[in-house]
């Protein structure tokens, strides 16, 4: 819109780039020929016609209809016998002319005047109107039979218009309609409310000091940037005021059609947010007032699913299915929370989110499988915030699915643990947005799991520390691996809330840099291969920084399988993206290779109260954790064969 406005502030000759065809009593063109580009040239500043325009070829033309200054406009070309006309070459447009029927139709007295369904804008220097507004159909007209636009026109309102741009014979171009405070042009209702400037009584603007809603001392009305009738949050409505049912202690409040929003200091304590009020069914149900798309956070399985964490904090964004604060304290609000409370801090926009979670304890492939009892029921969720974002005039965007699977088939082959993550993640993610009618795929997000207590063996952990990088294409990111965080006291698996909060940090952070709105990326470090050189393996990982870093020398968390002969690690250092293992004696292979292991494979209960797998190599990332303590980018479990250097 702005662009087709910008288009109507060119009112002047552009000087000698135009070709007159029709000109006002003054000698001033109003339509004529650009001379640099050929297209037709109207006063308004548009171009009438899409499409470029031919010169007269000369002798050949029987000229039918010309302008005041002898420009020909339509006539017979003699040596074609075919009609010719400025702006159409018939031997190019052969096989389009049934296309054209409708235009040549409406071409049929270019000489004439319409008499009184015109009101005319230009006329040429016999009175014969050259541009002006049909009265019946409300559409711009030129002397050419063309609308200038393709679409409906909206005619002076009358008394309630403020002009400020005119025709020169007095017809409103651009003007304010003042009945209803809202920019009004030729052609166009424009919905976004202008400034009343001085006249504004400011009560609330936004950080940036602009004004968001005011009292218009001018027009002795409400005035509210951004309003709509719709609830979209699109430009400008007629609004009245009301007592909303939902308020504690509303202000500010207006309705317009079946939309009421208010202000309130009250019902969210020590937060003043706005409000939106609607009938649901039969009953009023407000949220807080966001901005379209409504937000989802799907979780489903185990690991911290089903981890329960401090209620939501922030119950008028973060809702359940019927648009009641979501109040499971699972994973999925656990994550909307910690995404909403980032963006609080920077004070960045907040959204409403559907917080979806569908725990599933020792899960086994057959329970993430489409069509099975928990793949149906996150599906109805999803198919349930759907409609009651629609009905707060929203859109729904599944934006993230936290996947954990196979908790309860650890010893499940690697290769098929691997495979059966990539095709659930691919299933649901496309299940899913086609329930919430969108069209981009939500990304994965996984945390690696770690085994249990007292066995840290897990094939399932393998496959998860590599599916962002064997299944790059569909959108897997690996936030954290769990080991690094403790676990209930008595519990073989289960996080700690301190623990589930901080991985919901670190969940998010790898959410967001996956999907492109902080960061570069998102990656945890991973021991990729290893080589032996007498009693001295030198190990190589993959780093977003190319660096890494031991944290705790007591707890490295590098292993050897496969050695006959009881080499001991006596030292292990690093330097940029190699970690030197030096072991007291050169290991032997037992028959069935050798096998460096980071994090992983470790069996026992420590007693401390993490889990058997344990490793202190991170990269140089830190960052402290709202939560407490300083979380880091810990390096993945991983297995890798010891090959001769």
């Amino acid at each position: 819109m702005q662009e087709q406005i910008s288009d109507l502030t060119t009112f002047n000759d552009p000087g000698n780039v135009v070709i007159p065809v029709s000109s006002d009593p003054e000698g001033k063109p109003t339509t004529g020929v650009r001379a640099n580009t050929g297209r037709l040239w109207s006063p308004l500043g548009l171009d009438m016609s899409a499409g470029p325009f031919f010169a007269d070829p000369g002798n050949s033309i029987q000229v039918v209809v010309e302008s005041e200054n002898h420009v020909p406009i339509f006539g017979v070309d003699l040596e074609n016998n075919r009609a010719w006309m400025l702006d159409i070459n018939f031997d190019e447009l052969q096989g389009q002319i049934d296309e054209l029927q409708e235009v040549l139709s409406g071409i049929a007295s270019l000489n004439l005047d319409p008499g009184n369904q015109i009101v005319a804008i230009s006329e040429d220097s016999a009175g014969v109107p050259t541009s002006g507004v049909t009265n019946d159909k409300g559409r711009l007209w030129s002397l050419f039979g063309l609308d200038m636009r393709g679409q409906q026109y909206i005619q002076d309102p009358g008394n309630n218009l403020s002009t400020f741009v005119e025709s020169e014979n007095g017809v409103p171009i651009l003007a304010v309609e003042t009945g209803n405070n809202r920019v009004w042009a030729l052609g166009y209702q424009l919905d976004s409310p202008i400034d009343p400037g001085n006249n504004l009584i400011v009560l609330v603007d936004d950080l940036n000091g602009s004004p968001i809603i005011g009292w218009d001392a001018g027009t002795n009305a409400l005035w509210i940037a951004g309003a709509s009738e719709d609830g979209a949050g699109n430009g400008g409505s007629t609004v009245k005021f009301v007592d909303p049912v939902t308020g504690v202690q509303p202000y500010m409040a207006i309705q317009s059609d079946a939309v009421i929003r208010y202000m309130d200091g009250a019902k969210w304590p020590g937060r003043l947010i706005g409000f939106e009020e609607r009938m649901i069914g039969q009953l009023p149900l407000a949220i807080a007032q966001t901005p379209d798309p409504a937000l989802g956070i799907v979780a489903f399985g185990g690991g911290t699913t089903y981890v329960q964490t401090p209620a939501n904090g922030y119950p008028w964004h973060v809702l359940d299915t019927d648009l009641s604060a979501a109040g499971d304290n699972l994973e999925a609000q656990r994550a909307a929370n910690e995404f909403l409370t980032g963006e609080d801090g920077e004070n960045d926009t907040l959204y409403t989110i559907f917080a979806l979670s569908e725990p599933v304890s020792s899960t086994v492939e057959a329970d993430a499988l489409s069509g099975s009892p928990a793949r149906q029921s996150i599906l109805g969720k999803v198919t349930a915030a759907q409609a009651s974002a629609e009905a707060f005039g929203k859109r729904l965007y599944i934006d993230r699915i936290h996947l954990s699977l196979l908790e309860g088939q650890p010893n499940i082959s690697q290769a098929a643990a691997d495979l059966h993550y990539a095709g659930v993640s691919q299933d649901m993610a496309l299940e899913l947005a086609t329930a919430a009618k969108q069209a981009a795929l939500p990304i994965t997000v996984v945390t690696q799991s770690f085994g249990t207590r007292d066995n840290g063996v897990s094939n399932v952990a393998l496959a998860e520390g590599r599916l962002h990088w064997n299944h790059w294409s569909l959108g897997i990111v690996c936030a954290t691996p769990r080991y690094p965080f403790p676990l209930v006291a008595g519990s073989p698996a289960l996080h700690t809330e301190t623990a589930a909060l901080q991985i919901a940090e670190l969940q998010n952070m790898a959410a967001l840099a996956k999907l492109g709105g902080h960061g570069t990326g998102w990656f945890c470090p991973s021991l990729e291969n290893a080589t032996i050189t007498g009693n001295v393996i030198t190990a190589q990982f993959a780093s977003m920084d190319d660096t890494i870093v031991i944290r705790d020398a007591l707890n490295h968390g590098f292993t050897i399988d496969g050695d006959s002969a009881g080499a001991v690690i006596t030292d292990v250092s690093v330097s940029g993206v190699y970690a030197t293992i030096t072991l007291d004696i050169a290991p032997v292979d037992g028959g069935s290779g050798l096998f460096l292991n980071y994090a992983y494979g470790q069996t026992g209960d420590p007693g401390d109260g993490f889990a058997a797998n344990r490793g202190s190599i991170t990269d140089s990332w830190s960052m402290e954790s709202r939560h407490g303590g300083t979380l880091y980018r810990y390096a993945l479990s991983n297995r890798v064969a010891i090959l001769a250097a």
